[in-house]
């Protein structure tokens, strides 16, 4: 089962963006199950945050989460019995359940402190409500970001943000609280709004593997020693643990363990097979528990030692990046690598951040594959 979150800011399309998407995805013979916007539904059933007092806003966001978490666990059940039957089952990867906004996405609308103390009252990590319960998140740019003259209340009675500037802030926002997520991707505005949809469906026919499930990435290194300790900027640190496997396959076979703040952890299993072009690779990826996770560890690639890094993950200019600063083994403590994951190879990246420092490109440079790094000298 595909799950995908769409989210963004006010009047940036995800209502029509679910629309095309309900009748491509049926077309291309998916079984899928649309999960409606929480915020849209209470605010319009008359609990109205513009009328709070502070002392009710924050449990109003707690009823959302909660409401969030129980919505998206009802309409998994729908998809099961939606995809359940007796002579023609949908297979697992044919099933597909898109949220209409997702948990982070309550991170954009309260205090930090006030939603990680929501979240340890739960007995929640971000972990629990980002990593593990979406494949990928689709960030579709508010109109009011370079397509002004579209922006409109009208379509969204529930809709807070009454002037573009306010909606660009929460566009902001709402792009920020979901940084640190390992798959990502933004949808600006350079396009009409019929491109706008068709690079939402590219996107999704991506993430279910159609025609097959491609990285495309373009990779840099940078001075380590000149990067600041924090970038300055808003991000999301994650830390990596990276072990590969001997499986006698002709791809690479690798386990990896994502952890934030020490508070949690998130396990994957992912294979990846070369393709003609150094920017692309056929990737296949699945999430896994940690008794998986430790069975495996045990059949490690003897030649290649275990990576751990420490991954910053922050948007520039439409763009979202990965920063990893590697801290094991020893010989590669300090290696600063930065990457970037696209929808198609011709897509324009724009301008670094200055902060950066020199960066060199090195998409394609065997020597700078995960795989090779790992490789003991």
């Amino acid at each position: 089962m595909h799950r995908i979150a769409l989210t963004g800011g006010p009047c940036g399309g995800k209502s029509t963006s679910i629309n095309y998407l309900k009748e491509k995805l049926a077309d291309l013979g998916f079984s899928a199950i649309f999960v409606p916007e929480v915020a849209s539904r209470i605010i319009g059933a008359g609990l109205d945050p513009r009328f709070m007092s502070p002392e009710q806003f924050d449990p109003f966001e707690e009823l959302l989460l909660d409401t969030q978490i129980a919505d998206e666990e009802n309409y998994k059940r729908a998809l099961v019995i939606k995809s359940t039957r007796a002579k023609d089952s949908v297979p697992e990867n044919k099933r597909i359940i898109v949220c209409d906004r997702g948990c982070p996405d309550i991170k954009a609308y309260m205090e930090e402190n006030a939603f990680y103390q929501m979240l340890r009252r739960k007995k929640l990590t971000m972990s629990d409500i980002r990593d593990l319960r979406y494949d990928a998140v689709i960030h579709l740019m508010t109109a009011a970001k370079g397509k002004e003259e579209y922006y409109t209340l009208e379509n969204n009675p529930s809709r807070l943000e009454s002037d573009p500037a306010k909606a660009r802030e929460a566009d902001d926002k709402t792009l920020a609280a979901w940084d640190g997520h390992s798959h990502k991707v933004i949808i600006d505005n350079s396009t009409l709004f019929d491109g706008k949809l068709k690079r939402v469906l590219q996107v999704v026919q991506k993430i279910v593997g159609i025609p097959v499930s491609l990285e495309i990435e373009r990779k840099f290194l940078l001075d380590g020693t000149t990067l600041p300790w924090i970038p300055p900027v808003s991000h999301q640190k994650i830390q990596i643990e990276q072990i590969y496997i001997a499986d006698g396959s002709a791809g690479e076979s690798r386990i990896r363990r994502r952890s934030q703040d020490n508070e949690g952890s998130v396990y994957y299993e992912t294979f990846k097979q070369p393709t003609e072009s150094p920017m692309k690779r056929i990737e296949t990826e699945q999430q896994i528990d940690a008794v998986t996770y430790n069975r495996k560890v045990k059949n490690a690639n003897p030649n290649c030692d275990v990576i751990r890094k420490n991954r910053y993950c922050f948007s520039h200019v439409n763009k979202y990046f990965e920063l990893d600063i590697f801290t094991e083994p020893e010989r590669l403590r300090g290696l600063a690598l930065l990457e970037i994951e696209l929808t198609e190879e011709s897509e324009e990246i724009g301008d670094m951040p200055a902060w950066l420092g020199k960066v060199t490109e090195v998409t394609g440079d065997p020597r700078y594959s995960n795989f090779a790094l790992a490789l003991r000298k």
